[in-house]
């Protein structure tokens, strides 16, 4: 601290602490190896108070997003014009900043080297200016274009403030004041990257080069969305340790980071923290979640006109697929979508373009106005192939697969697995806080199992945890009601949950369906393997014994009511005409491709900014069927009345294990 520079950066941070722009995590600052009691300014023009000498330690967490950026004033803007204008003072501003450099104007410098030897005084006296937190609008921005006369200069004018841009339209405004020409070497000088970069849909798979200067604006850029973000699940957070006060139930919501998912830094396993400062080299990967949903952003969002959609779809017709979905990225950053459009686009695009789909799903995510649609049994999601669901959960995360207004759905939970031990928590806190029979089938490990209330308290840490989620009539009308009064359009009817016990039947059946699909290569060779004496014909035994072996557990009532549906000609044995029908009937998927393999990544996709879902290590959550399912729902806490089928959860007091005879359990 007796460094004059050292003492200068302390107090520069203090100050910005003062003015709201970050804080100190006042626990972690050490002096000389022992605890130091950092005090804060209690105004902007107060005189820090610093120790003289030592090594002083901080760790600061900055806060600055977009809607605390400081816009150009206009005072500002008209000085900017004035000395653009004067050429004297441009070339004072060149020669000041190569002699400060201690470099010549050749001097190599990667990333920005192509650009910045390349032009004169005009875009350095503009990078001083327009520099740290400072955005200006499309309209300031039209005006020093004006000014600049050098296409080299316009050029990388437009690379400097493209992001620093206050609205949504403006970065595609800004680039249509330069020439054909000048707008290809933007492209060239940003990179793929930056060039493609939709900062207000920034939902997506994020691979960036942080010794390239363009790229590395994309990655502060991103960490400034993510402490907006960071507010809302610190709210939700909140709003769960409420909720979970009033029902007794202690501990906190299991902490998983829902914005900024599978991170690594050069290679290594990389977790994002407030107080990190993004390094100048390395390549930073990982998938980033806007969790925001449109209403929340913007008052009085509409989603594209009919006329303006039909009029998209046109021009993407005949576009190769990858272009089409690129085509689709660009227009999210200035528009949002209804349930039904991002069907109609999702047509275009057959199976054989798995990764594709999964991309336009991810796009949607945060820029769908009626986004109930996406999530739940009925849901959009939901509706998609198992390993198209399987990206999704990798890439979006279970936890924001779970839309509490949507929680009717099908849950398989690996305990083990924060994420999943998250949506469990959520699961139960919900079922505790809504009236009427929520939790049903649920089993743990295979076996029957009822939700003990000890759950609301101490949540297991290891064990396959899988139940449905339902809610009668009246409960389902009331979650929407308050949906649609918080999130004005949110609520897409023709995708609405269903009410009541009935849809869980053939959701079962579509489960059975694709935990076949994933074992077997044919219908043949499955119906051989369940034929354990080469009869011809499936016996109730077979059945059962043979559903077990791949994980689906039945009890004595589900399985006779599986041997009715598959046994269409009530002979009272299933053979192999009758099983094809099933399996090849009621599920989202038509082919027998194993719902375990991974979407993989055309070779045309590299580079671009389109990219697949990964394999996931552990179990699967959210939906497992055609009508798929999402993360997050509660236990109910009355005993079920519903014929033909066992009693939902009572929140038992003992440990809620229940037997397993032989092949009979819960599913």
């Amino acid at each position: 601290m007796s460094d004059i520079y050292s003492r200068t950066v302390a107090k520069d941070l203090l100050k910005i602490e003062a003015v709201g722009k970050g804080h100190f995590l006042r626990a972690r600052t050490i002096l000389d190896g022992l605890p130091y009691d950092l005090k804060a300014l209690q105004s902007f023009d107060e005189p820090p108070v610093l120790p003289s000498s030592g090594r002083l330690e901080l760790h600061f967490a900055s806060t600055v997003t977009r809607s605390n950026l400081s816009q150009m004033s206009a005072q500002t803007l008209q000085n900017l014009c004035k000395l653009l204008s004067d050429a004297a003072a441009i070339a004072s501003v060149a020669s000041t900043a190569v002699a400060g450099t201690g470099a010549s104007a050749s001097a190599p410098n990667k990333g920005a080297a192509p650009r910045l030897n390349a032009v004169g005084g005009s875009l350095q006296l503009i990078e001083t200016v327009i520099a740290g937190d400072m955005t200006l609008s499309i309209e300031q921005a039209q005006a020093l274009m004006q000014l600049l006369r050098s296409s080299d200069d316009r050029v990388g004018f437009a690379c400097h403030v493209i992001h620093r841009l206050v609205t949504s339209a403006e970065p595609g405004q800004l680039l249509s004041l330069l020439t054909e020409q000048e707008r290809l070497a933007a492209r060239r000088l940003l990179g793929p990257v930056a060039y493609g970069f939709t900062k207000n849909n920034p939902t997506g798979h994020h691979r960036l080069d942080l010794a390239f200067k363009e790229d590395r604006k994309v990655a502060v850029l991103l960490c400034e969305i993510k402490i907006r973000e960071a507010k809302k699940e610190h709210r939700h957070r909140t709003e769960f340790a409420r909720l979970a006060a009033m029902e007794g139930a202690s501990g906190a919501l299991e902490h998983v980071d829902r914005v900024w998912r599978n991170s690594t830094l050069s290679g290594r396993s990389f977790d994002w923290q407030a107080h990190w400062a993004v390094p100048r080299e390395g390549i930073l990967e990982f998938d980033f979640v806007q969790i925001s949903r449109p209403q929340e952003l913007e008052a009085g969002v509409e989603a594209i006109s009919a006329n303006a959609w039909e009029r998209f779809m046109l021009d993407i017709k005949d576009m190769d697929r990858v272009d089409a979905v690129v085509e689709f990225r660009r227009l999210s950053d200035t528009a949002c979508f209804m349930v039904k459009q991002v069907e109609e686009i999702l047509e275009t695009f057959s199976v054989e373009y798995s990764n594709l789909r999964v991309e336009i799903l991810i796009i949607c995510f945060s820029r769908t106005i009626d986004f109930l649609g996406l999530h739940g049994v009925a849901g959009l999601y939901a509706a998609a192939p198992p390993q198209e669901r399987q990206a999704l959960r990798d890439r979006l995360g279970p936890c924001n697969l779970l839309e509490p207004a949507a929680a009717v759905d099908y849950y398989e939970l690996d305990l083990v697995r924060p994420e999943h031990r998250a949506v469990a928590q959520e699961l139960v806190l919900l079922s505790a806080v809504e009236p009427g029979e929520n939790i049903a089938d649920e089993t743990l490990d295979g076996v029957a199992f009822s939700v003990p209330i000890s759950w609301l308290r101490n949540l297991p840490t290891k064990g396959q945890f899988s139940c449905c989620y339902v809610r009668d009539h009246k409960l389902l009308e009331d979650c929407l009601s308050k949906a649609a009064a918080v999130y004005r359009g949110s609520v897409c009817r023709a995708r609405r949950s269903p009410s009541g016990f009935g849809w869980a039947l053939e959701h079962r059946h579509c489960r059975i369906r694709d935990k076949l699909r994933a074992q077997f290569c044919s219908v043949e060779e499955c119906f051989a393997a369940l034929d354990e004496d080469s009869s011809g014909t499936l016996n109730r035994r077979e059945l059962a014994v043979g559903l077990a072996k791949v994980g689906v557990w039945l009890d004595g009532r589900e399985v006779n009511a599986l041997l009715d549906a598959l046994d269409t000609d009530g002979g009272g044995t299933v053979d192999i005409k009758e099983f094809k029908a099933f399996v090849q009937g009621g599920s989202s998927v038509q082919t027998w491709t194993p719902a375990s393999h991974p979407i993989a990544r055309p070779r045309s996709l590299e580079g671009s900014i389109l990219h697949t879902g990964k394999k996931i290590e552990g179990g699967s959550i959210g939906p497992s069927s055609q009508a798929g399912s999402q993360p997050g729902s509660r236990v109910s806490s009355r005993p079920s009345s519903r014929p033909g089928s066992r009693p939902t959860s009572r929140m038992s007091k003992g440990n809620g294990a229940g037997s397993n005879d032989g092949v009979e359990g819960g599913l």
